[in-house]
């Protein structure tokens, strides 16, 4: 199975690049954001996911090996295939649609072409909380003195997904008493920095 490619892109369309790598032409799927910034005759490398089916081998590039691993996030949802996956990823960064997953906003789901509100439902269903943990665990050990580690971990939480630390305190000023878990406490802030 192709998971890197590295090569000199020989043709590109709206859609993918024609990678040359030893004589051999590789077709590549790219999100549009990638592919805006590609020319003819540049050498290029990419981490590659292989969707191989009876009679099809495609072929999905990424820059980074994070943005491959939120694209076999996004295609573990059932009804969610590669090109919707594709799709979602062109439709938003990767930190807003995280935001989406955590808030429960379907609408970042739903402009997406041929993903409807139910599998918008579904994708926030799934996933929301299959990403908490990469922030849940990411503990400081250097936390200020008056902060309380659960405090820490929401900021450190909401500066991940693009918030500056001024606006995570200040949401966090607004978090009702009652709401404890760490999960919750992180939705709750995006709730009120999306009101904003």
């Amino acid at each position: 199975m192709i998971s890197y490619l590295k090569g000199k892109i020989i043709e590109k369309s709206d859609k993918n690049i024609i990678l040359l790598i030893n004589n051999i032409g590789y077709q590549v799927t790219l999100p549009t954001v990638v592919l805006e910034k590609l020319k003819i005759n540049q050498e290029v490398e990419f981490f590659i996911f292989s969707h191989i089916k009876e009679d099809a081998w495609d072929l999905y590039g990424f820059f980074t090996l994070a943005e491959l691993d939120f694209f076999k996030l996004l295609i573990t949802v059932p009804g969610i295939g590669p090109k919707s996956a594709l799709s979602i990823l062109n439709g938003a960064k990767v930190s807003d649609i995280k935001k989406a997953l955590f808030s429960g906003d379907e609408s970042v789901f739903q402009k997406v072409t041929g993903v409807g509100k139910k599998n918008a439902e579904k994708i926030i269903v799934e996933l929301k909380n299959k990403i908490v943990p990469d922030f849940a665990d990411n503990k400081k050990t250097d936390a200020p003195a008056d902060d309380n580690l659960g405090d820490w971990q929401t900021i450190e939480a909401l500066t991940s997904l693009g918030y500056n630390e001024h606006q995570a305190r200040q949401a966090i000023k607004k978090i009702p008493g009652e709401i404890t878990d760490l999960d919750n406490r992180i939705r709750e802030a995006l709730k009120i920095l999306g009101r904003k």
